[in-house]
């Protein structure tokens, strides 16, 4: 049984990569190396001293987090946990088994063992404990939750400015996260539309730079800022001119509008994102990350002619829609 306490963030099941590619990201833009991180199904370990309820805060794709009091095989965990002096306080125990899926049988048979020392309290308990076991199994306190149906807020219907596609803003979130923003860093997102990516970096304390082709969308945009008690700087421009237009930029997080030839003065994907790239190159400051939804595979590309790729997430929007969540960055 290793002795050095972990922390541990346990991820949802979204999707199989995108989740812990989050957390690496986050933790770059905290100033932590993401080296020596122990990747499980569903869960992110790892020895430095993080601020948890802070890295949770900016999670779109996790569920808690906490500080292990125990980790290892399951079997080990089981002989410890007498060790373990609740000292009478109430708890709670919740595991999630996702090696085995039978979490019920466990739960009973771990917090038996657990209440020589505690009392079990289901509803109001001093001491939350989760279980998450996967190829090993990690025993810690609660100490963040995420507020997941704090992100169900902001979707389109909450807007007052709507249109047909938008990007939910948990993915919105992951997007924004992929660059590694750091508070106080300027987050640039050239294809603003209603402004969802641009609410996401000012939750995280970016500083949100959008542009639009449009100044209606431009106005719809600030309208939706306005409605969340949001801000942020806005231009109506071409997204080949933002390099003329803006100050440079510490990240760039973007979903273009393709499919919508009302956004784009009927230009061809391809010839679009030719001139997107090109005058992200020339906004995006050296070492800045661009994270960027495509439709297709094959337009990565595109990116790859100015940009070193870093990695990129298949992501099923919808039966007939996926996209592409690509990383590159400015060298």
């Amino acid at each position: 049984m290793p002795e050095t306490s972990l922390s541990v963030v346990e991820l949802s099941g979204e999707h199989p990569n995108l989740p812990i590619a989050e957390v690496l990201a986050v933790l770059r833009g905290m100033g932590h190396s993401p080296r020596g991180v122990w990747v499980e199904p569903r869960v992110a370990a790892f020895p430095s001293e993080v601020d948890l309820p802070k890295l949770l805060a900016r999670l779109a794709f996790a569920r808690a987090a906490g500080k292990t009091w125990l980790w290892g095989e399951l079997e080990e965990i089981q002989t410890r946990l007498p060790s373990l002096d609740l000292q009478g306080r109430r708890f709670r125990l919740r595991v999630a088994d996702y090696l085995d899926g039978a979490p019920s049988s466990l739960e009973s048979r771990l917090g038996e063992l657990l209440a020589t020392t505690g009392v079990v309290d289901l509803e109001t308990p001093e001491v939350d404990l989760r279980l998450v076991r996967g190829r090993q199994a990690f025993l810690y306190p609660v100490s963040a939750e995420v507020n997941r149906g704090e992100f169900e807020t902001r979707t389109a219907r909450h807007r007052p400015f709507a249109r047909p596609v938008v990007m939910h803003p948990r993915f919105a979130r992951a997007l924004v996260n992929l660059t590694g923003v750091a508070p106080g860093e300027i987050l640039l997102d050239p294809f603003c539309g209603t402004g969802g990516i641009l609410m996401e970096a000012f939750l995280v304390g970016a500083r949100p730079v959008g542009g639009d082709l449009r100044q209606d969308v431009i106005e719809g945009c600030r309208r939706n800022l306005r409605h969340f008690r949001m801000e942020a700087e806005l231009y109506a421009t071409d997204v080949g001119e933002v390099s003329a237009t803006m100050n440079q930029a510490d990240a760039i997080a973007t979903d273009p509008p393709y499919g919508r030839g009302a956004t784009t003065r009927g230009e061809d994907l391809p010839d679009l994102l030719r001139r997107a790239f090109r005058a992200f190159h020339g906004v995006l400051r050296k070492g800045g990350r661009l994270a960027i939804a495509l439709p297709d595979p094959e337009l990565i590309e595109l990116g790859r002619r100015h940009f070193a790729m870093l990695e990129w997430h298949k992501v099923r929007v919808h039966r007939s829609l996926d996209r592409y969540f690509c990383l590159f960055e400015r060298s």
